[in-house]
């Protein structure tokens, strides 16, 4: 019988190890904490751009004409030897030099060239932003929670969770195993889809607009008076809610689905 050579079983355990350090980050203790504040000055629909791997984003309305982000960093041990920045480095160097990139009101939040600057370190971000900011979120495992925007808002995650309040304007949200949370009156489109995470929609009852919803395996649940286009079924149907408006397209593959 042929056996690995040492080599290989060392590299793997290595490369395992190394991958559930990544996994793990939140359950260790931060080796070095800093902060950073920055105001920016941009015009009345800025786009603005923030992404983070894990942490948290929280977006919520701010004064026109600025953007304030203030962020907390959290940096924990190396467990190999690629990275040549220390903890304590690379807070330093983030609170010296944040990754904020302004041209004109082109924001971008959370990227860098500097991506070791970024290995084993949480950022957690509290983000004001004008009322009609074009706003677009990416994270890994790090929660969104937007508020009162009234631009539109595309949002991303892998097992972050997304949840939007007073959404009003148009959306775009995907997500692959996080939970979507959605309050608010359509006025633009909504398009959620999921792969296992739940999605909830609170809409108000006197809120008009069409529906689709659709989920492979998990279940739909809805108390609204529907007039149907299509045969109603627990896994898919489509119709008009009130006197119809903006569309709302939810999908998901095995996520349930709830609006109420």
């Amino acid at each position: 019988m042929n056996r690995p050579a040492p080599f290989a079983v060392l590299a793997l355990l290595a490369a395992s190890a190394l991958v559930g350090a990544c996994d793990d980050v939140h359950a260790q203790r931060a080796a070095a904490e800093g902060t950073f504040e920055r105001t920016l000055q941009v015009g009345r629909a800025p786009d603005v751009r923030v992404s983070g791997r894990s942490g948290s984003i929280r977006v919520s309305p701010g004064a026109e004409g600025t953007v304030l982000v203030r962020a907390r960093i959290q940096a924990y041990d190396d467990t190999d030897l690629f990275f040549s920045y220390t903890p304590a480095e690379r807070v330093k160097e983030l609170e010296s030099h944040p990754p904020i990139d302004q041209h004109g009101d082109d924001i971008s939040i959370g990227d860098t060239d500097e991506w070791m600057l970024l290995q084993h370190v949480s950022i957690t971000y509290e983000i004001t932003v004008p009322p009609n900011t074009r706003l677009t979120t990416t994270s890994r495992s790090a929660a969104q929670t937007i508020n009162m925007i009234a631009g539109t808002v595309a949002a991303t995650s892998r097992s972050g969770s997304i949840s939007i309040d007073g959404a009003g304007g148009p959306l775009r949200l995907e997500s692959r195993s996080g939970d979507v949370t959605i309050a608010g009156e359509p006025r633009g489109n909504w398009d959620i889809q999921t792969r296992s995470g739940d999605v909830e929609l609170r809409i108000p009852p006197a809120a008009g607009f069409d529906v689709s919803v659709a989920s492979r395996s998990g279940e739909i649940e809805t108390g609204r008076v529907l007039t149907t286009s299509s045969r109603l079924t627990r896994k898919r149907f489509e119709g008009r809610v009130g006197a119809g408006g903006p569309r709302v397209d939810v999908a998901t593959r095995s996520g349930s689905i709830r609006f109420e």
